[in-house]
């Protein structure tokens, strides 16, 4: 008696049932299939036998392996080595449970596999129509590349690093370590933003940074900490990315919410803070960051980027201020200048640098400031373009970055009354023409991924 068996999977069950009729058949020279009763019986029970499996669920269904095309593009005019690319990417369709995910060079398969970092969240019924994307890549200026990402669960899973970042927590700290010379410590309450930054020539911060805070509309400036300890959103090896949800009160009464993220990237030594606030009730004026640098020496050493560089000594006790807003604001205020730089001792700040009042939109937005040991280059997204902006230093190590809004409407221009601000910190070794590989523009100027195409293999 012939033992009739099940298929083990959809795509079995398919092959079998293409293979019936040449098995059941007598192949006349005509090649016309003919069946007897018995045959026929026989054909019947098959079918039955292997369609009830597929009816009942049993089976898993059959996913074709899936793709999708990204182009990444330079568009500052820049040369990158090794710089980190992210991206979130939309899947359709989605990926199943259990699926393998892989990065190729090139738009068409059989390309060379590169190292990336996929991560999904986790979704109702183990799909994910949602990946993160990490990956680092080299360009010369204004040059794009196609990638392609493919997935599925036939899909072979792309490599990952060797060596790259990891991530440890304890009770009070994040601990993200980039090999023995690069650790960073990061408190979980958020209080002073960032606590330690150690590298191979030692600490870069002193222990009293302010971290981040908000100006609220009655005078009080008040600090951002959080009673909740935060969460890892990416552990590596190739970027590190931390978050905090939280609610501050913010005086009369009333309260705000803001989303932080720090993500650190495996082949630079920078953090990106975002922090986005929602403030429908337009109760913040002003909101921003502050470090306090360790710096050596009677005299500290500062350059800017406005429109073009300008640079300063900052003897003991002086300080200096970048600061830049609209240019129709600046002729409403009376003909100030788009952007200036003060300097001068605490609380007395002279004029030292200015731009005139036509044909400059483009302010950088970065500085650098250094002893003759470390350099740390804070550069900040979208400077003055919609808002009031500034990055003040201080010979003592004290750097602060500084946003405000024009007025309630204007930040209302913005959705739901959300206030947002992108900073980066990034801590080399003097001189940062050699420390640092990559320079504040570049580090401000991430580059551009857009999804392409999505289809099946």
């Amino acid at each position: 008696m012939r033992v009739i068996v099940p298929p083990r999977t959809s795509a079995e069950f398919i092959w079998r049932f293409r293979a019936w009729p040449a098995a059941y058949s007598d192949l006349p020279s005509r090649g016309v299939p003919r069946f007897n009763s018995h045959t026929a019986r026989r054909f019947a029970v098959q079918v039955i036998a292997s369609m009830l499996p597929v009816l009942l669920g049993v089976l898993p269904p059959v996913h074709a392996a899936q793709s999708t095309t990204l182009v990444v593009r330079e568009t500052a005019g820049i040369r990158r080595f090794a710089y980190p690319v992210g991206a979130e990417i939309r899947l359709d369709p989605p990926a199943v449970a259990g699926s393998r995910f892989r990065l190729t060079e090139g738009a068409v398969e059989g390309g060379k596999a590169i190292p990336g970092q996929f991560r999904t969240p986790q979704e109702a019924g183990g799909e994910a129509s949602l990946v993160s994307l990490d990956f680092e890549g080299s360009f010369m200026p204004f040059e794009a590349r196609s990638y392609r990402v493919e997935y599925g669960l036939d899909v072979e899973a792309g490599p990952e690093p060797a060596r790259g970042l990891t991530v440890e927590e304890s009770t009070e700290v994040f601990l993200v370590s980039s090999g023995p010379h690069l650790v960073w410590e990061v408190p979980r309450s958020l209080a002073g933003l960032l606590r330690s930054v150690r590298a191979a020539k030692g600490e870069f911060l002193r222990a009293d940074s302010t971290g981040l805070s908000f100006l609220a509309r009655d005078g009080t400036v008040r600090s951002l900490s959080s009673t909740s300890p935060g969460r890892i959103a990416k552990r590596g090896p190739i970027a590190c990315r931390l978050r905090w949800d939280l609610e501050s009160v913010a005086g009369e009464g009333r309260s705000i919410r803001s989303i932080v993220e720090l993500e650190i990237p495996r082949s630079k030594s920078w953090v990106r803070v975002d922090w986005s606030l929602a403030d429908s009730q337009g109760v913040v004026r002003g909101f921003g960051a502050e470090v306090h640098l360790r710096l050596d020496g009677d005299v500290a050493f500062a350059d800017f980027g406005a429109d073009s560089l300008v640079y300063a000594a900052l003897p003991r006790g002086q300080g200096a201020s970048f600061r830049a807003g609209l240019p129709t604001l600046a002729h409403r205020l009376g003909g100030k200048p788009f952007w200036e730089i003060l300097r001068g001792p605490e609380g007395k700040l002279e004029p030292y640098a200015a731009s005139g009042l036509t044909g400059l939109r483009n302010v950088e937005g970065w500085a650098h400031l250094m002893d003759p040991e470390r350099c740390t280059a804070a550069a900040v997204a979208d400077f003055a373009k919609l808002t009031l902006d500034r990055i003040d230093v201080r010979q003592d190590g004290r750097c602060r970055i500084w946003r405000e809004h024009l007025t309630e409407d204007a930040s209302r221009s913005t959705g739901s009354g959300t206030k947002s601000l992108r900073f980066w910190l990034h801590f080399v070794d003097f001189p940062p023409h050699v420390g640092a590989v990559t320079s504040p523009q570049s580090m401000a100027a991430p580059l551009e991924v857009k999804a392409a195409s999505t289809g099946e293999k």
